[in-house]
């Protein structure tokens, strides 16, 4: 059980790690596009 709540917790760290580039690339597009 508690592996099962390790790889909980690292799954949602990766898609918040992930999604860091990309709202910064987002907002530089947005800059740009403004």
């Amino acid at each position: 059980m508690a592996e099962k709540v390790n790889q909980k917790q690292v799954v949602p760290r990766v898609l918040i790690v992930r999604p860091a580039w990309l709202e910064m690339a987002l907002e530089i597009l947005r800059a740009t596009t403004k």
